[in-house]
């Protein structure tokens, strides 16, 4: 039971000051806010915290609705830790639910800009050599690579608190470039994935190092 500033009972012993009531039936531990208040008096709950209550001798000429926070919940040690236990994990459970929605939206933006990137490393190929067949693979081989790129930095990265995703991909990319200005658009996505792939690992074995799980 969580007793509420307002409740009324009864002091189940002489509380000098402090002692135990009786509330529904329920005892509880209790102070008195000023003297000395003798067993079966009737009693007002009118403060406390998390491991005792504050009560005074209930006075029928001074409404409980006047009382201070009137209606406020008092949680014991009890239920406050109860308490504090589910805010924790409704909390844990938002994080996860926002973690999900960010990487799935994520996945989403890293295969249609391996599309978009893989349509123009072939038309920058087509350009420098002219079309052939080979071409059409780019865009589907690129779109797969930033979306393994983009699953291992965002999904692993966990554990960074997400860095990855600000490292991996940039390094990708540079890769990316790199392998396109001097070898052509097979090359660029294949050293494109391995950089990326790299640095992911090397970040989380980084990670491991400085905090060794005992």
């Amino acid at each position: 039971m969580v007793a509420k500033i307002g409740d009324r009972g009864r002091a189940a012993c002489p509380l000098y000051p402090s002692g135990r009531v009786v509330i529904d039936r329920a005892p509880m531990a209790a102070r008195a806010e000023r003297g000395p208040i003798e067993e079966g008096t009737e009693i007002v709950v009118v403060g406390g915290d998390r491991f005792s209550l504050l009560v005074r001798a209930f006075d029928p000429s001074v409404p409980n609705a006047l009382l201070p926070n009137f209606g406020e919940p008092i949680l014991t040690a009890k239920e406050d830790a109860a308490f504090q236990a589910e805010l924790h994990n409704q909390t844990r459970q938002q994080q996860e639910e926002d973690h999900h929605r960010a990487f799935h939206r994520l996945l989403k933006v890293g295969t249609v800009a391996g599309v978009i990137i893989g349509v123009g490393l072939a038309a920058i190929q087509s350009c420098r050599e002219g079309y052939t067949d080979d071409l059409v693979w780019i865009p589907f081989l690129s779109s797969a690579c930033w979306f393994c790129i983009v699953f291992l930095a965002f999904f692993l990265g966990a554990a960074t608190e997400n860095i990855l995703v600000f490292v991996s991909i940039p390094c990708a990319l540079a890769g990316l470039i790199l392998g396109m200005f001097w070898w052509g658009p097979f090359t660029a996505i294949a050293l494109c994935f391995i950089v990326g792939v790299s640095v992911t690992t090397v970040s989380l074995l980084i990670e491991a190092m400085r905090h060794p799980v005992t």
